[in-house]
């Protein structure tokens, strides 16, 4: 093996070869979701308490939408059981499912997701997995396994204990263990319980495999005058026979002459770690070595010649198999991480070429472009980066060649900056029924933080057989890599070898990410839109016009028209293409077979506006179109009992809530019978459909008379005489209509009335500019929109709290019970106090000194506590901090 010669032809830092990267619009990125749970392990009949974090990709500030965040839960053979939807406010929502009494034992996952992330891909969605135990008898016993997995040979630990109906520890509890496998008996002992009602016991596992691993039978009596027993049954989990192993060269491609990290993975065929050791064949020749260093992943330097490379597995024993490494190819590019420290991050660049060649370094964090480089490169070039410039996190750089194209990626991890938060109680021991005051510091106290913290019995709220995973592990590692982490919060620490193994992590659960960058720069260099499938059909009077004319056309700089031919029911589908992305009208125009322009073309399908990942801007020049199909769409629903699809763009984020009380407001029918005596149009609120966002209720009274700029929020309404179909977007300063409130005028940003549900209104009327000028003068130079509604309070109350009443099928918001031990009679009135959850608190906010304080009551269950705080601050910096303290029970009498 040859030694890799560093040769480093420049060193510089690379700010002065930086291109200006626009800002990230992060409306066009998914949003990242979180679900704070008060713990993981469940019983029918328990209540999962939940607080929503909802933030942006990149700088992880909380998102400034209102909106409703969907959550499903699914059973283990994939059916939904549940679905519901939570408030999100100022990027926060809290809420609580009910588990219901009669639910199958087993483990469910919850998925949660905005409708704005549908447009992404699943991928995005924020997964967790609890389990939902057996109903509590009067005794219960929990086993505990001391490794996650076995092998043939191994000796497991298992820990019992018991408990009784009000989950506090059973003690002298006499039960009946039997281990089988294949229905042969291995091991089968009376075992009775401490006074603590725990006891440990050592088995051989003398068989068994991953497919047919030994079962475990427990045998218990609740009374001892009892003839049947109470059974329970579970399975020791065992280690696959079989191991799988993977390479990831660091770059992308081992390349000759040229010297190369190569990580690697050992699973089972259920993608769980394994440890393996083996020996490197080249050309079937043993060179070194090999074996893995952590959760089955293993790291080795490689020189490569033109030869073939291999992989024997000799540990563990009995598996044969030898696994070939990627091909070595002649010649391209390499990109390798060398170190960080406070302030930079070095990277090398490499290729074996004969000449220099101009190469283009782009950084990228979550599919967002951050910074461009461009350089020369002959032979190795070594540069520093300045941690400052980016955020913390997974952060991407790729390597492309002079025509763009990707050759080379590399992940690369930046710690956080430590955000401190200091959670401390008065006392390290309480008895039962105590009160704790749980105080919480922020060290840097200028940024207001919000928290969830959960208190719980360390224990019995855990499941011991999933791993938790918390709000920081979540968004800096888990969501941005594939596979399956093993742990992955053991990945948070900063020490040197928490940093070696995480890299390897990078390595092998993230590699070669880089086809977005290439797609994006690539369709934005050809300036191309696809709108792929776009559907409608073409209607005279409500009633289907058959094998009527379509022409869909783009007005801009250049004229591009596509045309096409309706079908017997006046339906159509077409694939529309258009050079330039920047256009600002769009037009259809339908007439009849006969050449008639009396029709009207509605639009039923614009969804399919993701080309390689990116929503394109033309997807808001299409918005407006949309909505003039909203009505033919929910009438045929109707008519034909079917459930068309519908956009996300129609669907997306239209939920409305109503907030507050209701006051009382007066109106007058005369001035807006007025006003509808000279309207372009008007439509009364019982007419209005769907539950959408007030422009959209608005565009249903005129969709061909008004146009939506979603960029300045402005409805304008076009003057008498336009060409009907014609969406005009085209952006002049302050070009919008005034909208009055009950007489009042109110605003002319849109979004100032979402908080209007249709069933608050009694009517819109829209009048033109013509009719405005001559009833408001210049005020009405874009139109006005009267909108008259029935007696209520116009102000929208966006404050998140623990009682807000929330309508439309939203998860209704209660307060976590918690019992108060202060007098005789408070703690008289309960008789056994057995919480597994102390505590659950939703809303904390830190103050100008950046501090919280909660309190609660100790429950009747001695053992190990544990707080769990979790949350984000104004700045987008994470918190996850935990506290442990001791509950004994003291007898008093």
């Amino acid at each position: 093996m040859k030694c890799f010669p560093f040769i480093i032809a420049f060193f510089f830092a690379m700010n002065s070869w930086a291109q200006e990267v626009p800002a990230s619009d992060y409306s066009r990125m998914p949003d990242k979701v979180y679900l704070h749970l008060d713990r993981d392990l469940y019983a029918p009949g328990d209540t999962i308490w939940m607080k929503a974090y909802v933030f942006h990709r990149n700088n992880q500030e909380l998102s400034d939408n209102d909106f409703s965040l969907h959550i499903q839960m699914l059973s283990q053979d994939g059916r939904e059981v549940g679905h519901y939807k939570l408030l999100v406010v100022d990027g926060m929502g809290v809420g609580q499912i009910p588990i219901i009494t009669d639910v199958t034992p087993g483990y469910y996952q919850l998925i949660a997701h905005t409708g704005h992330m549908k447009n992404f891909g699943e991928q995005f969605f924020f997964k967790k997995t609890i389990e939902i135990t057996h109903s509590n008898s009067k005794v219960s016993i929990r086993t505990f396994f001391d490794k996650d997995y076995y092998a043939v040979g191994d000796t497991a630990k298992i820990s019992f204990k018991a408990f009784d109906e009000y989950q506090l520890p059973y003690p002298n509890l006499r039960f009946q263990y039997a281990l089988t496998s294949n229905d042969k008996k291995i091991e089968k002992r009376w075992l009775k319980c401490y006074e603590d009602g725990s006891i440990s016991v050592n088995v051989p596992i003398s068989q068994g495999s991953k497919d047919n691993p030994p079962k475990l039978d427990l045998y218990y009596f609740e009374h001892e005058s009892d003839e049947e027993p109470m059974e329970t049954q579970l399975f020791v989990p065992m280690k696959d026979d079989d191991v799988v192993v993977h390479f990831f060269p660091e770059g992308g491609n081992i390349i000759k002459g040229m010297n190369c990290k190569i990580a690697f993975e050992a699973t089972d065929l259920l993608g769980e770690p394994v440890e393996v050791k083996g020996v490197l064949l080249e050309n079937g020749e043993e060179t070194q070595q090999l074996s893995t260093m952590h959760d089955g992943m293993g790291l080795f330097l490689l020189y490569p010649n033109d030869a073939k490379y291999s992989f024997k597995v000799t540990e563990p024993a009995g598996i044969d198999k030898v696994f070939e490494l990627p091909k070595v190819i002649p010649s391209g590019y390499n990109i390798a991480f060398l170190r960080q420290d406070a302030k930079s991050v070095y990277m090398t660049v490499t290729h074996n070429f004969s000449e220099s060649k101009k190469v283009s370094l782009w950084v990228s964090q979550n599919d967002a472009l951050l910074k461009v480089f461009d350089f020369d490169v002959s032979g190795n070039r070594m540069f520093a980066l300045p941690k400052a410039d980016f955020p913390c996190g997974v952060v991407t750089f790729t390597i492309t060649d002079d025509k763009n194209r990707p050759q080379a990626e590399r992940l690369v991890y930046l710690p956080d900056a430590e955000s401190n938060m200091a959670v401390s109680t008065s006392e390290s021991i309480y008895s039962q029924r105590k009160k704790v005051v749980v105080t919480l510091k922020k060290e840097h106290p200028e940024s207001k933080a919000f928290l969830s913290a959960a208190v719980v019995d360390s224990v019995m709220a855990k499941s011991p057989n999933l791993e938790m995973d918390n709000i920081k592990s979540y968004t800096y590692l888990s969501s941005e890599l594939k596979g399956k982490i093993h742990d992955v919060t053991q990945y948070l620490e900063n020490d040197r070898m928490t940093e070696q193994y995480r890299d390897l992590l990078l390595m092998t659960h993230g590699w070669r990410r880089f086809a977005w960058i290439y797609k994006q720069q690539y369709q934005d260099s050809l300036n191309v839109v696809d709108f792929k499938i776009v559907s409608g059909q073409v209607v005279k009077g409500n009633k289907p016009e058959p094998m009527a004319k379509i022409t869909a056309m783009a007005i801009g700089d250049f004229y591009s028209a596509t045309t096409l031919t309706a079908n017997e029911e006046g339906k159509f589908s077409m694939r529309m293409q258009f050079e330039d992305r920047k256009k600002d009208q769009i037009q259809f125009q339908g007439k009849t077979a006969k050449g008639r322009d009396n029709v009207q073309v509605i639009l039923q399908n614009t969804d399919t506006l993701l080309f390689g990942g990116i929503v394109k801007k033309n997807k808001d020049n299409l918005q407006p179109l949309v909505y003039a199909m909203n009505r033919y769409v929910t009438q045929q629903e109707e008519k034909e009992n079917e459930k068309p699809f519908l956009s996300y763009e129609t669907k997306m984020l239209k939920e409305l809530v109503v907030y507050g009380d209701r006051n009382t407001t007066t109106a007058t029918d005369a001035i807006y019978e007025a006003a509808k005596s000279v309207a372009t149009a008007s439509i009364k609120g019982e007419d209005l459909l769907g539950d959408f966002q007030f422009s959209e209720y608005v565009m249903q009274a005129a969709p061909h008379k008004i146009s939506y700029d979603q960029t300045t929020d402005f409805l304008q309404v076009a003057s008498r005489g336009v060409q009907t179909g014609l969406v005009d977007l085209r952006d002049p300063s302050e070009a919008g209509a005034y909208i009055y409130l009950n007489r009042i005028p109110y605003s002319k940003y849109t979004r100032d009335l979402d908080f209007l549900s249709k069933e608050d209104i009694i009517e819109i009327v829209v009048l033109d500019p013509d009719q405005a000028f001559t009833m408001y003068g210049t005020e009405g130079a874009y139109g006005i929109i009267l909108v008259r509604t029935k007696p209520m309070d116009f102000t929208p109350k966006k404050k998140l709290s623990s009682n807000m009443a929330v309508f439309d099928n939203f998860i209704k918001s209660r307060e976590y019970y918690k019992p108060i031990y202060e007098t005789k009679s408070q703690d008289s009135a309960v008789v056994v106090d057995n919480r597994i959850t102390l505590d659950w608190e939703p809303l904390i906010e830190t103050d100008e000194n950046g501090k919280a304080t909660f309190e609660f009551y100790t429950d009747d269950i001695s053992g190990t506590k544990q707080i769990i705080v979790q949350g984000i601050d104004e700045d987008g910096n994470l918190y996850y901090q935990t506290k442990t303290f001791e509950s004994k029970i003291v007898n008093l009498y």
